[in-house]
């Protein structure tokens, strides 16, 4: 991605930043995720990932993006290569 940000639009990569946020899920995302009604407790993972962009006054926000993911059937991972 960061080749793409350079090569297309001219910005260069500062960093990225990930948040895994488990929580109870709202009663909407209950019904969403179609948790059971009875059993263990239901958790969702709340994803936040935000990322940076540098500029000459520093690095500056480029976005954040959000997701919710039922936390029974969802395995994250990350890797970086350098």
């Amino acid at each position: 991605m960061g080749s793409y940000l350079y090569e297309v639009l001219g910005l260069h990569p500062a960093g990225a930043t990930f948040y895994f946020l488990p929580r109870n899920p709202s009663a909407d995302e209950i019904r969403f995720f179609g948790f059971p009604d009875e059993g263990g407790m239901p958790y969702v993972i709340e994803l936040v990932r935000t990322a940076n962009v540098s500029s000459a006054s520093g690095p500056q926000p480029l976005y954040a993006a959000v997701g919710v993911y039922a936390g029974d059937r969802n395995r994250f991972e990350s890797s970086a290569l350098r």
